[in-house]
């Protein structure tokens, strides 16, 4: 049974290293369209943004912020700026067919009220953005969020496969090990 065992295993790692490195190419060849912020000093892991969304050419405006670390794990920031501040503890987006998802300001997706799925089936479609709050505020997200979204997004898938790949990679070779 172990000889069985360690056969399956090693057959499993060959399938997975294959298609770890399909993944890898993927991200190699979406990667350079983002921007990653990361401070060696004190982060272990980075996050990528869309180029259009980062925070030096967006401090006057309101807008939906979309990112994915480098584990694939992706959140979005709502962010409001306005002449006083409305204390808004979360958003209502809203697709034109009156369909919508709403959810808290800061979260990670599967937390979200699956906000940023939303977002992503509706990413060609003009989007409302409500801020909720102790007054309300309302916007129109930007195709250019909304493409920063898509990419986010997609990135975001394989970054996640690729850590999932090498967690299944690493429960293998202890497998072997034992």
């Amino acid at each position: 049974m172990q000889q069985v065992e360690l056969k399956e295993q090693e057959k499993t790692l060959v399938y997975l290293d294959s298609l770890l490195q399909q993944k890898q190419g993927e991200l190699d060849a979406l990667k350079g369209r983002f921007t990653l912020e990361k401070d060696a000093e004190y982060q272990q892991i980075g996050n990528y943004l869309h180029p259009s969304q980062v925070i030096e050419k967006n401090l006057h405006r309101s807008y939906l912020r979309f990112q994915v670390n480098e584990t694939g794990q992706m959140s979005m920031t709502s962010i409001y700026c306005g002449p006083s501040n409305i204390h808004h503890v979360g958003v209502k987006v809203v697709a034109p067919d009156g369909s919508f998802a709403e959810t808290p300001a800061d979260f990670k997706m599967g937390e979200d009220g699956n906000v940023i799925g939303f977002l992503y089936l509706n990413k060609d479609k003009n989007i409302k953005v409500n801020y909720q709050g102790e007054r309300s505020y309302s916007t129109t997200m930007s195709p250019i969020d909304r493409q920063a979204l898509a990419g986010v997004y997609e990135l975001a898938q394989i970054l996640s496969s690729i850590t999932q790949i090498k967690k299944e990679m690493e429960e293998a070779n202890l497998k072997i090990e034992f």
